[in-house]
């Protein structure tokens, strides 16, 4: 799916992600986010702590919240309704505080997680990034920044 195509069929979506060291800080927030944004939740299946653990909004299936269990820490990826925002926002800030970004179209751990687990989940096609992330003012100036230090150190 190209960049385009995700924008219209998540038109209304904002999407998170984050790293989290602790199983107890995402075991706090998960019966949370279950009931704020209405998932289909196996608690069983979440308690194994393998893997990948995925659950979709029992309302709109373009809700859901994933999460990858690795040796080192989790990462936890929510796609809620913008109207929700605040409230999910909130609910992270009690155990992170890096900054949280609407990753829907942006280069985000839900494509190597899809593709790793070959889960059925919308994501943007690698090769549509370069609209995304490479055109992105930050990025450029962050390459014209390195290519500056570099002839400059020369």
């Amino acid at each position: 799916m190209n960049a385009q195509q995700m924008l219209e069929k998540y038109k209304g979506i904002c999407q998170f992600q984050c790293d989290l060291l602790l199983f107890a800080h995402v075991e706090a927030l998960v019966p949370e986010l279950v009931s704020l944004l209405n998932l289909a939740h196996d608690p069983k299946m979440f308690q194994r702590k393998k893997g990948v653990y995925y659950c979709k909004g029992r309302e709109d299936e373009r809700v859901l919240l994933l999460v990858e269990f690795s040796q080192c820490f989790l990462t936890m990826i929510i796609r809620f309704p913008d109207e929700l925002k605040t409230k999910v926002q909130q609910l992270l800030r009690r155990v992170i505080n890096q900054p949280l970004h609407n990753t829907l179209i942006q280069q985000s751990l839900m494509n190597r997680i899809v593709k790793e687990y070959q889960l059925d989940i919308d994501i943007v096609d690698r090769y549509d990034l370069w609209s995304t992330t490479f055109q992105q003012k930050s990025f450029g100036m962050n390459m014209r920044s390195s290519i500056m230090l570099e002839s400059t150190s020369s």
